[in-house]
């Protein structure tokens, strides 16, 4: 991939193997920029396109991280995806449409039982879907550039442009839709319940 140009990724058809799962605080109180990318480098972003004194929606959203790898034999691992959020994808795990408006992250982590549960239900729900129509993913990605350590340049001399680094050979995918293939699967069973949140019974 040419380093100075954003790639755009789409694959039609593969399975996600977990590797995290978080629920998160975020800025975000509406549908506009759908959460996605509000977390990178260990911050939070301070605000987004949708961002309001006044929460419309829940702020907060499932963060994941994933492996995917072919829908079918042979199975080859295709790329990783790390820290990734979206509300929409966040609302396919909720039996209601969404987490409701005021509950925070620490609520839900709190509550170890209610937590752990939510947990296996994900596991569940990505599990039938990976089994059944596996999902679509999409994205973009650039080659980053890393310092060059045989650079000539004396020490402590600003860095002009991209003069004194080199391509990194680390490519990252970074995630912007991840949708089941067939949106009429069967995964209600898998979904959690926050209508008695709080009330010590879990959905």
């Amino acid at each position: 991939l040419n380093a100075s140009k954003l790639q755009g990724y789409h694959y039609g058809s593969v399975k996600l193997v977990m590797e995290s799962f978080y629920f998160i605080d975020t800025k975000c109180t509406g549908r506009c920029c759908d959460a996605i990318d509000v977390y990178h480098e260990g911050t939070v972003a301070k605000q987004c396109a949708c961002f309001s004194i006044i929460s419309r929606l829940s702020q907060v959203v499932l963060m994941i991280s994933f492996r995917t790898i072919q829908f079918s034999e042979p199975y080859m691992a295709l790329f990783p995806v790390t820290n990734f959020t979206s509300r929409r994808f966040t609302n396919l795990f909720i039996t209601e449409g969404s987490i409701p408006c005021g509950v925070t992250a620490s609520m839900i982590t709190s509550d170890r039982r209610f937590y752990r549960s939510a947990m296996r239900n994900a596991q569940n729900l990505i599990d039938r879907v990976n089994d059944r129509c596996g999902w679509s993913v999409s994205g973009w990605t650039r080659r980053g550039f890393i310092r060059d350590i045989n650079s000539s340049s004396s020490a402590g001399a600003a860095d002009a442009g991209t003069a004194n680094q080199v391509v990194s050979s680390t490519l990252l995918h970074h995630g912007v839709s991840v949708t089941p293939n067939d949106l009429e699967v069967d995964i209600d069973e898998f979904k959690t319940s926050f209508a008695n949140f709080g009330a010590g019974v879990i959905g």
